[in-house]
């Protein structure tokens, strides 16, 4: 595969783009628990997943090393606290009184 001249100038335009875009947080499991299910039942799926994903992305990183190029280092290092605090907030909600 290789990209386009077109497409090159596309991905520069975007990169270099510094608009600030809201982040939204579009999650099944948000608004699962917006309309009121058990925590019981939908935490503990979800808590597993949260836990698993931080190590995928950790044994990502030792995999490829060297070759991370800028900018991809920062993004799996995103994704690898995201996953954390979501896990955390997941446990937290699973542990509340009903």
């Amino acid at each position: 595969m290789r990209l386009t001249e077109a497409g090159a100038t596309a991905l520069r335009g975007r990169l270099a783009d510094p608009a600030f875009v809201p982040v939204e947080a579009r999650e099944r499991g948000i608004l699962k628990l917006w309309f009121g299910p058990s925590r019981r039942v939908h935490a503990p799926v979800r808590i597993e997943e949260h836990r698993r994903a931080p190590g995928d992305y950790e044994e990502l990183t030792d995999s490829v090393g060297e070759m991370l190029t800028r900018g991809r280092p920062e993004a799996l290092e995103f994704g690898i606290r995201y996953e954390r605090k979501t896990g955390g907030f997941r446990q937290g909600v699973e542990n509340r009184a009903p």
